[in-house]
């Protein structure tokens, strides 16, 4: 029964449309300086608009640790801020491992967006999440490292 109520729970998210980015619109895109962000749209509600942000070792370990001391021994690949509805991620990330830290960062924005967070699954309930969620997912990752790969993000 609970792994029925977990499908059903998703169920709204099977015909979500699979367009994660907003249309390549360059006022998507904000530059300041060193720094870049756009915008796209969410794996789990595509009426909901978050931000993509790549920062620097430094800016990435300020914002996730705030005012508590920093484990220097820590490397951040990515960080979600669900109240600003932003995720960052170490701009000197490239290749699979851009591609991983994106698709983690964008599980976390799916689990949020589906009320999902912070609960335990079993493995049956595990399974569930990743045949209906996986493909949402990395299919809006694809369409970011795209999005990159043709120019609209360009590493200084």
């Amino acid at each position: 029964m609970l792994v029925l109520s977990f499908i059903f729970s998703f169920k709204f998210i099977t015909n979500i449309h699979f367009n994660c980015i907003n249309k390549y619109n360059k006022k998507d895109i904000i530059w300041k300086g060193e720094k870049i962000m756009f915008t796209f749209k969410s794996p789990a509600n595509q009426k909901n608009i978050w931000k993509l942000c790549f920062r620097d070792r430094d800016e990435m370990n300020r914002i996730y640790y705030e005012n508590r001391p920093i484990d220097e021994d820590t490397r951040l690949h990515g960080i979600t801020e669900y109240i600003t509805q932003t995720v960052y991620i170490d701009k000197d990330l490239d290749g699979f491992p851009l591609g991983k830290a994106l698709r983690h960062e964008l599980t976390h924005v799916y689990l949020w967006e589906t009320g999902q967070q912070g609960r335990m699954m079993d493995e049956e309930e595990q399974c569930d999440f990743m045949s209906i969620a996986s493909p949402i997912i990395v299919k809006c990752a694809d369409d970011i490292l795209l999005r990159l790969k043709e120019g609209w993000y360009k590493k200084r």
